[in-house]
């Protein structure tokens, strides 16, 4: 098994990796065409009117987000410039911003936060606990955190009510699905 980088990386080489058209190889690997399957029919079992897609790296899972309104943010320009390219979706607002500008971004409350492959250790450095008040500050009362991880290599665990788990194995990893309501 791959091990986690344990340095964090920096936007420029984030933006970087993603100079590259479809560098995690999504859109031609049968295991992401089923993981974003397993995220959309756990997500269409709730009304869901504005989503926030954090980490959205090239709009992959966004486009496929069951809600009225998706705001889909990456830290990295070069992916929100594919995701803007790639998008079919009216509804989809790509912005790039990251994790932590989000506060300043005044979007108002979800309904539902998608969190996919972000809180690692390479990409948020031991920020975990402003993590969950970041997040608890865009989750409306009631609504629906569904958080994606390598198990492996994720620690977080939401102040939330958990209300399913689903494990499943994703390339030479498992995947983690957590859907917490707030």
């Amino acid at each position: 098994m791959a091990m986690m980088p344990k340095r964090r990386q920096s936007k420029l080489q984030i933006d970087s990796f993603y100079s590259k058209d479809d560098p995690w190889g999504y859109f031609t690997n049968e295991h992401d065409y089923r993981r974003r399957e397993i995220i959309v029919s756990e997500l269409r079992k709730y009304n869901l009117i504005r989503a926030l897609d954090i980490g959205c790296g090239n709009g992959f899972v966004s486009e496929g987000i069951p809600a009225k309104n998706v705001v889909a943010v990456d830290i990295s320009d070069a992916a929100i410039e594919e995701a803007r390219r790639r998008s079919g979706s009216a509804s989809i607002d790509y912005r790039r911003a990251s994790l932590f500008e989000l506060p300043s971004l005044d979007l108002g409350s979800f309904d539902c936060i998608l969190i996919t492959g972000v809180i690692y250790e390479q990409y948020i450095g031991k920020s975990l606990p402003l993590i969950y008040q970041l997040v608890d500050e865009l989750l409306a009362p009631g609504g629906v955190l569904a958080c994606v991880h390598i198990d492996e290599w994720s620690l977080a665990r939401f102040p939330y009510a958990l209300i399913k788990t689903t494990r499943y194995k994703y390339r030479q990893y498992t995947h983690l699905l957590e859907v917490y309501r707030k």
